[in-house]
């Protein structure tokens, strides 16, 4: 009776296991810049099978996604998202997930085993024929089978083999940006300047304007080396993608950058204003010494206070120091959400309550490790960036007239009331939304060269371009543009084939076909032109 029992006890665990799985599940990651396009692009593909997601229409398939708001526009910019549901040319259901983490580190992801992606699972997908914004858990890290990337392969330092030797799938558009408050008489950017900008990170206002009568300075802000956006960039400029630069990132919390009482977010009481600024700290997050948060520990496992203000301002390589706590151990690891921290060295009384030292590099923070700079292995001051160009767009809609400057290394400020101006490179995507009405960034010209992104309504082609400027991007005459590839690691089953060629092709749920509501980027067969390498010599197509 017993075994019976228990047999059918399993039976029941694997009915209840199966309907939470899928026929086939495919797992995307990479490139930040691409994200609308693919997800539009599979969005449309589903719809095709069982009807698009209306008020009062509802589909059947399903999605969750990580950005709040429960409509078309929030899931298109969240990074990540999950689809359940039935797609054209594969049987069964089948989910995709997707993991936007960066060109560099999507290929670094499919590339290898030990450094994963994390994708929200299918059951945070509650609700049928929704939008379901705000989905955080539950999520696992997985090897992903595909990767959006901004620049080929060979200008990473990725070196497994990735398929197929062709990738590009579309081009990617790109603008140099400089925040709310510039000068009108700022509104061009050469290679050059850019070249010199990204070197020391700071470079007198009137480099770019030739008016020695403003002594402002411009200081360069942009992504950690994990993106395809900075190395397409440092292509662009001729510095070279590999090479540690300067960057500067706002501070987070009580120094007045990241947290608001008004509407906008960086400045504290002064919302809409960024009040201070730091060279990138070599650890991406900074945070100085954090003393006497309450402990219980169980062997390297230590259980900091929540309730104390400070415990979230701890990284790894902390070091910790307290009542039975090894001399020299560090911090390995840290869920912000529960305060649970692993340290290297095991405690020496597993029962044991009491205090902590925990020291850090700088008494500030920048609010994320993710800005540390880790692909090509230099962790210097100041190389690290942004792990989002979303983040980056919103920074730049700020003003900048009375900024502390700190420089990610040292406890004392460099300068006080600094009134300067942030540039930045970004994608045209993320851009549309900085230049929009009342937000103020100035997009600048390239090479002397410029093009403005604008609503995707009434463009040209829905391309978010005028005419003239869709003609500049396509004939080579601005440079500021990459392809766009897609590739896979191993090969390919019948299921995956079918979702790498709907992708590819011209249908549907094409990546062609959703470039015409996106604004993402451009067509390959619109291109009159063509570059061998990212940030190469551009050739024209002779007629």
């Amino acid at each position: 009776m017993k075994t019976k029992t228990i047999i059918r006890a399993a039976l029941l665990v694997a009915v209840l296991t199966s309907s939470a799985q899928a026929d086939t599940q495919i797992d995307v990651t990479g490139a930040t810049a691409f994200r609308a396009t693919l997800l539009q692009a599979v969005y449309n593909a589903y719809a095709s099978v069982t009807g698009a997601i209306t008020n009062g229409n509802f589909a059947t398939f399903n999605l969750a996604y990580d950005f709040t708001g429960n409509n078309s526009a929030r899931f298109l910019s969240s990074n990540r998202i999950t689809f359940k549901g039935a797609y054209p040319g594969i049987s069964g259901t089948t989910v995709i997930r997707c993991s936007f983490n960066g060109s560099v580190e999507g290929l670094k992801a499919i590339a290898t085993t030990n450094e994963p992606a994390n994708f929200l699972t299918i059951l945070a997908i509650s609700n049928t024929g929704t939008y379901q914004g705000g989905a955080t858990a539950p999520t696992e890290n997985v090897r992903p089978k595909f990767s959006f990337s901004d620049v080929l392969q060979q200008n990473t330092p990725i070196t497994n083999s990735l398929f197929p030797a062709d990738p590009k799938v579309g081009v990617v558009t790109f603008v140099p940006l400089a925040n709310n408050g510039t000068p009108t008489n700022f509104s061009n950017l050469t290679q050059q300047q850019l070249k010199a900008l990204v070197g020391s990170g700071i470079q007198p206002l009137s480099l770019f304007t030739g008016d020695t009568n403003d002594p402002r300075n411009v200081y360069m802000v942009g992504r950690n080396d994990g993106s395809g956006t900075r190395t397409d960039y440092l292509l662009e400029s001729a510095y070279g993608a590999p090479n540690s630069i300067q960057q500067f990132v706002p501070l987070f919390g009580t120094n007045g950058t990241n947290t608001s009482s008004g509407t906008n977010g960086y400045g504290g009481t002064n919302a809409g204003r960024i009040t201070a600024l730091t060279l990138v700290p070599a650890n991406g997050q900074g945070a100085g010494t954090v003393s006497n948060l309450a402990y219980i520990s169980a062997t390297n496992k230590i259980q900091l206070d929540t309730n104390s203000p400070n415990y979230r301002y701890v990284y790894t390589g902390n070091l910790i120091t307290g009542t039975g706590i090894p001399s020299g151990a560090k911090v390995t690891a840290l869920d912000t959400n529960t305060g649970l921290i692993t340290i290297d060295k095991s405690t020496t009384n597993s029962a044991a309550a009491g205090r902590v030292t925990i020291n850090g590099a700088i008494p500030y923070n920048t609010g994320s490790i993710n800005y540390a700079s880790t692909i090509w292995g230099t962790t210097a001051v100041g190389n690290g960036g942004y792990s989002s160009g979303s983040g980056l767009a919103t920074l730049f809609t700020y003003r900048s007239t009375n900024v502390s400057i700190w420089d990610g290394a040292s406890t004392s400020v460099q300068a006080t009331n600094q009134n300067i101006i942030l540039v930045t490179w970004l994608s045209t995507s993320d851009a549309r939304a900085t230049t929009a009405t009342n937000q103020l960034a100035r997009v600048l010209s390239w090479n002397g060269i410029g093009i403005m992104p604008i609503a995707t309504s009434g463009s040209f082609k829905s391309s978010g371009f005028s005419t003239s400027d869709y003609n500049k991007i396509t004939t080579g005459a601005y440079s500021g543009w990459s392809y766009q590839n897609l590739y896979y690691q191993g090969s390919l089953d019948n299921d995956m084939r079918t979702f790498d060629n709907t992708l590819r092709g011209t249908g549907t749920g094409s990546l062609n076909a959703a470039l015409g509501t996106t604004a993402n980027g451009i067509p390959l067969s619109d291109m009159n032109c063509s570059r061998p390498l990212d940030g190469g010599p551009i050739s024209g197509t002779l007629y």
